[in-house]
């Protein structure tokens, strides 16, 4: 879903500035019913060592640290870098957002600002909602909401921009409700279909979502091959 300029005066645009907000959520959402044990016993689904979280952890910090590095290469600012953890609350989560777009205001007159989230958690199921270890679920509809309450929302010479790039299963599931919103200045990248995955397996513990590993960390680190769950995902 990209969106179009619709700028007729373009000597009226004195600066523009690209924002960037990195946000990650939780290795494993509150539907997982994950417990972290020392050992793992055979055929237990639901237990994850120790020693394996924390590798997870590592790997999403460095994976999180070369994203922060691409944006920055293309001259954008990168305003906060939070990588997927252990645990992660919706609540924060949000909060995060809404100051995020609350930079969007009279004191930046004469430039125009294009905000960017590059989401990296969970997605839920045919919503594509973001998930977390607790305190529920982001929507589609609360990011609207979050979006429309800028400082400047309201003026008539509002020329901010918004792209979320949804790096997340079932991601899909948002882009009927944001054509239905009809929203200007908007665009949203889905990593999948609303009932698809978006990551890969057996990766030899390199990135395993599909944007994240296909434009962006690729661009930096060739990779020789890779699987993906699903064959006909392949970009």
């Amino acid at each position: 879903m990209p969106w179009k300029p619709v700028y007729k005066n373009k000597k009226v645009l004195k600066n523009e500035r690209t924002i960037v907000l990195l946000l990650g959520g939780s290795i494993y959402d509150d539907s997982a019913g994950v417990r972290i044990t020392n050992r793992r016993r055979r055929g237990d689904e639901h237990s994850r060592k120790k020693q394996d979280v924390h590798l997870e952890e590592h790997l999403w910090q460095r994976d999180f640290h070369a994203i922060t590095r691409f944006f920055e290469q293309t001259n954008a600012s990168v305003w906060r870098c939070v990588p997927t953890r252990l645990y992660s609350s919706r609540n924060e989560a949000y909060d995060l957002i809404n100051e995020f777009f609350q930079l969007d205001n009279d004191n930046n007159k004469g430039e125009r600002r294009a905000f960017l989230i590059y989401w990296c958690g969970h997605g839920l199921h045919n919503s594509g909602n973001w998930g977390f270890s607790y305190g529920g679920e982001i929507t589609c509809q609360d990011i609207i909401n979050a979006w429309r309450s800028r400082p400047i929302a309201d003026n008539y010479d509002d020329i901010s921009s918004l792209t979320i790039i949804a790096d997340t299963c079932y991601s899909g599931g948002w882009i009927d409700e944001l054509k239905q919103q009809n929203i200007p200045r908007l665009a949203y990248q889905a990593a999948s279909r609303a009932n698809e995955p978006a990551y890969v397996v057996d990766d030899g513990n390199i990135p395993r979502s599909l944007l994240m590993r296909k434009f962006i960390i690729e661009q930096n680190y060739p990779i020789e091959w890779y699987i993906w769950t699903c064959a006909d995902q392949h970009p």
